[in-house]
């Protein structure tokens, strides 16, 4: 969620067999094939973090290619539960307040800083129209500029 901008139910509905392990110039490369999306058009999102490959190697250690990654048979449909994921992130940041949904605000808001290209946001989240995406990034002044720049150095740490 929080390193590809995907929305949850993207990311609950992810087969194992949509996940591949690339090298590239010495640095790990995961990309998600997304087929299951809300605008119904599959994408790719990519995870460049380094540690990230051997968790995902954990969460689908002795899955079959076809099992759902965060697949849990405890649950109503099977879906796991994103909540506990955010929670910890929550309190590893000291947030009083951090959903799923958050974490794709906090990519966009990442993204755009970063690199100042509003196609580039608008094709990592899955939105149709540059509109959407201008309008999603502008409702995201709702945060105070303090908690943004302690966000942003939060982020660059953990990205770098």
């Amino acid at each position: 969620m929080f390193a590809t901008g995907a929305r949850k139910n993207e990311l609950a509905e992810l087969p194992v067999r949509d996940i591949k392990f690339l090298e590239s110039d010495n640095s790990s490369l995961i990309s998600l094939l997304l087929k299951k999306t809300k605008n119904s058009e599959a994408r790719t999102a990519r995870i460049f973090i380094q540690n990230a490959e051997n968790a995902i190697k954990r969460i689908i250690e002795g899955k079959d290619l076809d099992d759902y990654v965060f697949y849990d048979s405890g649950t109503l449909y099977g879906i796991c539960d994103l909540k506990p994921i955010c929670d910890e992130l929550k309190e590893h940041f000291h947030l009083d307040h951090f959903t799923a949904h958050d974490a794709r605000h906090s990519f966009a808001v990442f993204l755009y800083k970063q690199t100042k290209e509003l196609n580039v946001v608008k094709r990592r989240l899955g939105h149709k129209s540059l509109k959407q995406t201008q309008t999603y990034l502008a409702s995201l002044d709702i945060l105070e500029e303090e908690e943004d720049d302690m966000l942003d150095d939060t982020l660059s740490q953990s990205f770098a």
